[in-house]
């Protein structure tokens, strides 16, 4: 079982539990916060659920006074097997999934697929200005514009194996 939990930290040595919310048949892989939201992403088992279209999915969560809103939790599902990291702007959020998947541009306001883009073995996503990072398992980063088109790549020699990696640009 997973549970997921709001975390009161205005005091960060004595953090405080405000809101929990248990998922038995998902996995939960990150999670941000933004504008009032928790955003999500994870795999859940598609044929045993009644809801998931595909293995990889992503939720928008409300969030008010440190509490889930859990009646109005919505969904969205994408290619791939499992979803591996989220980041958001004003208008989009990133969703990454791992093999066989996709860099998935949903719309922030209503969980609609804006776009998909196929990649072998997509394991995170990081944000900076105008530049998209995304760490693909079988073979490296690619530097991605606004319009998701590969400006640069960057080879990395090494066996991924199953476990999650993650990426950011260090920030001047």
């Amino acid at each position: 079982m997973l549970a997921g939990w709001m975390l009161y930290v205005s005091n960060p040595t004595n953090p405080r539990v405000t809101s929990r919310l248990y998922y038995i048949n998902a996995d939960i892989n990150a999670l941000k916060y933004d504008d009032g939201y928790v955003y999500a992403v994870g795999g859940v088992d598609s044929e045993l659920s009644v809801r998931a279209t595909s293995n990889s999915f992503t939720t928008k969560i409300p969030v008010s006074n440190g509490r889930l809103n859990t009646n109005g939790i919505t969904y969205g599902f994408h290619q791939g097997f499992v979803s591996t990291d989220v980041e958001t702007t004003a208008n989009i959020i990133l969703v990454t999934s791992s093999k066989e998947g996709s860099l998935t541009v949903y719309n922030k306001s209503n969980l609609e697929i804006v776009e998909e883009i196929p990649y072998a073995d997509l394991r995170s996503v990081a944000l900076k200005d105008d530049k998209i990072a995304v760490l693909d398992g079988s073979k490296g980063v690619s530097i991605l514009n606004q319009n998701y088109n590969v400006i640069r790549e960057i080879s990395i020699d090494t066996d991924f194996g199953i476990v999650k990696r993650t990426i950011d640009f260090f920030r001047k």
